[in-house]
């Protein structure tokens, strides 16, 4: 008992030498004993632990040679695209079964939702910098234009978001400065009203420019990257939007088609 009592007060005194618990274990992990440096070689020496590191480098490895191809095949797309575009879209038009006014309502509204996409992330990354920036402020952070401009950048990367930035500095607040008020208010405002705001912005500027009803807007939005992930940003709300303009000339179709057997009808009956 008296050994135990003795290494509870050591621990009593070495945490308030420190300046507490959380600096105190930050400064023992920056500042390992030789017997853990000793523990932790070992543990490194491990069959499963070789395994694990082996492993992770291996998908770190086949997750960066895809992300290369697949930036590099889309570098080639868009050089052809831009070179050869009219071209396809004409061979595609010809190849199609639908008339021409169709084809080119199709195209008409595929640019118009492409811009649309490109303004609705552009704005969307813009005010989650701006409430991100806000935040930063309120909580007496330094270098709040610098912070804001990273959080605007980063906004545009898909479920990385802002989030690379806030936490980090919610971090900083709590263990160097010791405000954990104010990293628990930056932190629950980052988490809900900066990462929320994508959800509104997007389908606000989707409905106004592709004329989707904002209902439909959001869903193709958070349908879109849960199933497709990031490319779903651009690929579910032109699903959409082309569904609703195949709708809307189906029904012109079926209207055309009543008018004539009205006109027949009318017709056979004088």
């Amino acid at each position: 008992e008296t050994v135990v009592a003795a290494t509870h007060a050591f621990h009593n005194f070495k945490t308030a030498i420190l300046g507490g618990s959380t600096n105190a274990a930050i400064l023992e992990f920056a500042n390992p004993t030789d017997e853990k440096i000793s523990q932790f070689t070992e543990s490194l020496m491990s069959k499963d632990v070789r395994d694990q590191i082996l492993s992770f480098g291996a998908n770190t490895a086949a997750f960066a040679a895809s992300l290369l191809g697949g930036m590099t095949i889309m570098l080639v797309g868009v050089y052809f695209f831009l070179i050869d575009g009219r071209g396809m879209v004409d061979s595609i038009m010809h190849l199609s079964p639908l008339r021409d006014d169709y084809e080119n309502e199709l195209i008409t509204e595929f640019a118009s939702l492409s811009r649309a996409v490109v303004v609705a992330t552009l704005l969307s990354a813009v005010v989650q910098g701006i409430l991100a920036g806000l935040g930063y402020w309120f909580a007496g952070l330094d270098s709040v234009f610098l912070l804001t401009i990273i959080s605007t950048l980063f906004a545009l990367v898909p479920f990385i978001g802002t989030a690379i930035v806030w936490i980090p500095a919610c971090a900083y607040l709590y263990l160097v400065q010791g405000e954990a008020v104010s990293a628990i208010v930056l932190a629950t405002y980052c988490a809900t009203v900066v990462s929320m705001s994508d959800n509104f912005v997007k389908p606000l500027v989707l409905q106004k420019e592709s004329n989707l009803h904002p209902l439909l807007a959001l869903l193709s939005v958070i349908g879109g990257v849960e199933a497709l992930g990031p490319i779903g940003i651009l690929v579910g709300p032109m699903v959409v939007a082309f569904l609703q303009t195949l709708l809307k000339l189906l029904q012109r179709e079926l209207n055309s088609f009543e008018q004539e057997e009205r006109k027949g009808e009318e017709a056979a009956t004088a």
